[in-house]
């Protein structure tokens, strides 16, 4: 086995796409595990589950396959495997050589938990060699240190070459010792004997001294690593799917309208992650919805978002429910801001782009705002992946062709959906749609018609100001004056809750009208 020449045994690629491929069933099966209890709320039926647990599964299987074969096919490429030569032993073409006479011990021992956490074909094995530092601490000398590698990098044939090179050259076993080849199971350790003749009782017994050590030291590292490891997956992943579970707990029940428990189920995510950004934005949406139907003060809902921004600067929705606010309280001249900060960050955003059709619709710019609206709506009402941006946008339609004149034109842009509240899909506001159709038969003089939307929208969002006006008006056309006053009351209190001290102009125009209508009367 002397030789000048340094002798490579070569790390195998099929060993290493075997690896690989086992790696991933256990990785994806961990992650897939842990995926269950968030996707617990928002299953159908065990079966629906049960297949979107397969597909993730799949997903992660394939990716980690994928990423660990690139990395260990590169290792292999790069690193090549172990060098052996008369000096030492390399562990890579890299690697500093550790010198024959350093080594003060050799074992190899099978591995059956890990061959059958990773479905190897063949047992794993481990090949560890320990050596000596010389330095001046004394507990640090006390010890040997050791190295290991792996038999699933090598093919089998390889690893057993390997194994008797390192006894042989070690002086830890000659090789007639071993049998040839190496069975799955066997295990042996042995010290490295000096070269030359010991003297009775003298550096033998040293050695077997260090490595009783050495092994006392090294089983209380592998207690402590599995324990730091066991730990870990439970504080991480198992605390990521209680996060995870809440967080879809929320959103389904913000679905259902149940904005208490929404908020509530946020207020858990966010305690176990203060730093989950979307917990912080949908805790402010929960908020917002609250606020609209008991107090009508969205100042903690404003706060949320601002903590969602906070910690996610490039987050586009909750700049996007800050604007919904300033359309809430007129101030446009902010809307537009955050409306334009969004488009900066996602210039083909569709909520962004509504937001911005929206806007320009309470300015007064018709033409800018039915060109955005028009290009976010399609002839396919169907479409359910849009269908929430084609209900929002077909809206707007219909109030620009109302504020141009034509509430006929607005009729048709809206004469898909239902004024029954049953039948509007997830993500469709069903206030927002019966105010726009209170606007559109107000002006069609279909009042009586008008009022019963409009009382639709007051009991869904009894605190947007934006209901009562209409209402106002409403009661106004109908000559309801008593009506007409309390409703208009109504949004001046919700207007001075969160106007910030700025009360909507069309307040006093609204008055006006009212007192002109009484004195005529």
């Amino acid at each position: 086995m002397s030789s000048n020449k340094p002798t490579l045994y070569p790390f195998d690629s099929q060993a290493l796409t075997q690896l690989a491929l086992g790696s991933s069933v256990f990785i994806a099966t961990v992650l897939a595990i842990t995926d269950i209890v968030p996707l617990i709320p928002n299953a159908n039926s065990a079966m629906s589950l049960a297949q979107r647990v397969a597909g993730d599964w799949a997903i992660a299987a394939f990716i980690w396959f994928l990423g660990f074969s690139a990395i260990t096919q590169s290792l292999r490429f790069i690193s090549r495997g172990i060098w052996l030569s008369d000096k030492g032993i390399k562990l890579s073409c890299f690697d500093r050589v550790v010198p024959w006479s350093s080594i003060k011990g050799v074992a190899v021992e099978p591995n059956f938990f890990f061959t059958r956490l990773f479905l190897l074909k063949n047992t794993a094995r481990r090949l560890t060699f320990l050596f000596h530092f010389e330095v001046k601490n004394k507990i640090i000398s006390e010890l040997l240190f050791p190295n290991y590698i792996p038999s699933f990098f090598f093919s089998k044939e390889t690893f057993d070459q390997l194994v008797s090179a390192v006894f042989e050259r070690s002086n830890a076993l000659p090789t007639a010792s071993l049998p040839q080849p190496l069975p799955n199971d066997y295990a042996v350790l042995s010290i490295a004997l000096p070269q030359a003749t010991l003297p009775e009782g003298g550096t033998d017994r040293e050695n077997w001294r260090r490595l009783r050590l050495t092994y006392l030291w090294l089983n209380k590292q592998k207690v402590l690593v599995s324990a730091i490891i066991l730990i870990s997956l439970v504080f991480f992943l198992g605390r990521k799917a209680v996060v995870y579970y809440c967080y879809n707990c929320a959103d389904k029940a913000m679905t259902q309208a149940r904005f208490e428990d929404a908020r509530d189920y946020y207020q858990w995510a966010i305690k176990l992650e203060p730093t989950f950004a979307a917990a912080w934005n949908g805790k402010g949406q929960a908020e917002f919805r609250l606020a609209g139907q008991q107090s009508g003060n969205f100042s903690q809902a404003i706060q949320d978002w601002h903590t969602a921004i906070l910690l996610k600067l490039d987050y586009a929705e909750p700049r996007l429910n800050l604007a919904r606010v300033c359309f809430y309280r007129g101030n446009y001249a902010e809307a537009r801001s955050l409306i334009e900060h969004v488009l900066k960050l996602a210039p083909h955003d569709k909520l962004a782009l509504l937001e911005k059709a929206e806007l320009d619709l309470y300015t007064g710019q018709y033409r800018q705002a039915q060109e955005e609206a028009r290009l976010l709506s399609t002839e396919d009402v169907y479409d359910s992946k849009n269908a929430a941006y084609i209900f929002k946008a077909r809206c707007l339609l219909a109030q620009i062709k109302l504020a141009q004149g034509n509430p006929a034109a607005a009729q048709v842009e809206i004469a898909h959906y239902s004024s029954d509240p049953q039948s509007i899909m997830r993500g469709m506001d069903i206030t927002y749609l019966m105010m726009t159709r209170a606007q559109i038969l107000l002006a069609l003089g279909q009042l009586q018609e008008a009022e019963r939307h409009i009382e639709i929208a007051m009991g869904r969002q009894p605190y947007n100001q934006e209901v009562w006006i209409q209402g106002a008006l409403i009661s106004l056309a109908r000559r309801k004056f008593a009506n007409s006053e309390s409703r208009l009351a109504r949004a001046l209190a919700i207007n001075a809750c969160n106007s910030s001290h700025q009360e909507d102009p069309r307040f006093a125009n609204i008055f006006k009208r009212l007192a002109k209508a009484q004195s005529s009367n």
